[in-house]
C-alpha cells in the first residue's frame, strides 16, 4: 500500500491476498468485477485518510476472506443450502425513522433470530469446523467497536456500533460486493452507480444464503423467524420478495424533514474514521436518492396489493413501544406472550431516548430547509403526513 497516496491495494492483489490469508486457492469469480470497480471507486473518489486506507484496505480482505471460507464450507456441506427460512421479519424505512430501535427492543423479546455486529463482520467458520470457538470473531467485533469508538466518538449518539448488540443487515450485504451499502462510509459514486445498474437481488440471494449458513453454524435457531433490519430495502420490496417470498415487512415512518437532517449528520460520524471528505457534497445524492427510492416504494405498493407490510410512526415505537409492539405481533401472525411482552418492556425502560447523549442536527447546516424537503418529498408527506398528524 503506497502511504502517501493513501490508495488501498487494487482488487486483484486483495483477492491473491485474501486466498493466502485463508490457505483456500478457490478463484472467487463473481468478486472479480465487483472488487476491482470498488477499489477504483475507492481510490479515485474517497479521499481516505492515513488511517482509513488502512482500515478499508482490512475491511475489503476481511470480506474477500469470508466469502472463500463460505464458498469452501458450502461445497463441502451442500446441506446448508438445504436449510430454511420461514417467513423473515424485515424491518424497513428511510433511515433515522426508528428502526435501530425496533430491532432492539423485539430483539430482546427471546421471540426471533437477530444479526449480532461481530456475526455481520465475520459470518464465515475460520478453520471451517464448527467445533470451533467463535472467540476470534467476536475479538474482530470488539476491534470494530473499539476503533469507532476512537475515532468518531460522536457516532454513540447517532448509531453505536456495539460488538454483542443487534445490527442491521448491512454489513452482510456488503459481502455480496454488489450494493449500494458502501458509500454510507465514503464517496463511491461511480461504483454505486455501477452496483445499481446490475441485478441487486445478488445481495439479497447472499443475505438468505448467509442466514442459512449461520443457522448450520448453530448460531441462530431454526424454529425461530429471523428478525432483519436494513434502512435501505424501501423501493427494492420486488427484489426482496423474489428471494424471501413469505417476508413480512414492517416500515417506519417519520417526517423527513427531520430523518434527512439526522442521516446527513450522521453520515458525517460515518466518514470521520475513513476520509478527509465531509459528505457535504452527498447532499442531492441522498435527498433525490431517497425519494426516488420512494417513488418505486409506492409503485410497488400498488402492484402488490396483496404485500405483507405494516406501517409504524416514529413516536408511537419511541413514546409507546408497548402499542407498536402489539401491532407488530399481531401483523406477523406471533402470539405475544408476556414474559415476551415484559423482556422487551424491562429493556425499554432502562434504554430511555438520548441515554447516550443527544443527536443534534439541523437542514441548515445541510443547505437544507423545510421548503426544499416538503417538494422534494411531497408524495411521501402527501400519504403519511395526516395519518400519523406530523
Amino acid at each position: 500500500m503506497n502511504s502517501t497516496s493513501n490508495k488501498i491495494l487494487e482488487g486483484e492483489e486483495l483477492m491473491s491476498l485474501s486466498r493466502e490469508v485463508t490457505g483456500i486457492n478457490l478463484i472467487d469469480e463473481a468478486a472479480v468485477e465487483p472488487i476491482t470497480r470498488l477499489v477504483n471507486s475507492i481510490n479515485e473518489e474517497s479521499d481516505l485518510h492515513e488511517i482509513g486506507c488502512v482500515a478499508k484496505q482490512k475491511k475489503l480482505l476481511r470480506i474477500l476472506s469470508n466469502r472463500l471460507r463460505m464458498q469452501r464450507d458450502v461445497a463441502k456441506h451442500p446441506e446448508i443450502l438445504d436449510q430454511k427460512i420461514d417467513a423473515p421479519i424485515f424491518i424497513h424505512g428511510m433511515p433515522r425513522t426508528g428502526s435501530t430501535k425496533s430491532q432492539k427492543i423485539l430483539s430482546k423479546s427471546g421471540d426471533f433470530n437477530w444479526l449480532v455486529l461481530w456475526m455481520t463482520l465475520n459470518p464465515s467458520l475460520f478453520t471451517g469446523s464448527r467445533d470451533e470457538s467463535v472467540k476470534p470473531r467476536v475479538d474482530e467485533g470488539l476491534e470494530f467497536e473499539e476503533f469507532f469508538e476512537l475515532n468518531s466518538p460522536e457516532n454513540k449518539v447517532g448509531h453505536q456500533f456495539l460488538a454483542m448488540e443487534p445490527e442491521e443487515d448491512s454489513f452482510i450485504l456488503e459481502h455480496s460486493l454488489v450494493t449500494n451499502i458502501f458509500p454510507a462510509f465514503a464517496k463511491m459514486d461511480a461504483y454505486v452507480e455501477w452496483a445499481m445498474s446490475q441485478d441487486i437481488r445478488i445481495q439479497f440471494a447472499h443475505l438468505r444464503d448467509t442466514l442459512k449458513y449461520l443457522q448450520w453454524q448453530g448460531l441462530a435457531d431454526a424454529s425461530k423467524r429471523w428478525l432483519l433490519k436494513c434502512p435501505m430495502y424501501y423501493g427494492l420490496e420486488h427484489e426482496l420478495l423474489d428471494i424471501f417470498p413469505d417476508a413480512h415487512l414492517v416500515m417506519t415512518h417519520r417526517d423527513p424533514k427531520t430523518t434527512l437532517a439526522s442521516s446527513m449528520k450522521l453520515l458525517t460520524y460515518f466518514f470521520k474514521p475513513f476520509s478527509n471528505r465531509s459528505p457535504q457534497d452527498q447532499v442531492p445524492l441522498y435527498l433525490y436518492g431517497q425519494a426516488e427510492s420512494m417513488k418505486r416504494h409506492f409503485a410497488i405498493r400498488k402492484e402488490i396489493p396483496e404485500l405483507k407490510l405494516i406501517d409504524i410512526d416514529y413516536r408511537e415505537m419511541a413514546d409507546s413501544a408497548e402499542t407498536a409492539i402489539d401491532k407488530i405481533y399481531n401483523f406477523c401472525g406471533i402470539d405475544l406472550q408476556e414474559s415476551s411482552k415484559n423482556k422487551m418492556m424491562t429493556w425499554n425502560s432502562s434504554n430511555p431516548r438520548h441515554k447516550k447523549g443527544k443527536h443534534e442536527y439541523s437542514l441548515e447546516e445541510f443547505d437544507l430547509s423545510a421548503e426544499i424537503i416538503d417538494e422534494v418529498y411531497s408524495e411521501y408527506l402527501k400519504h403519511f403526513k395526516e395519518k400519523f398528524n406530523w
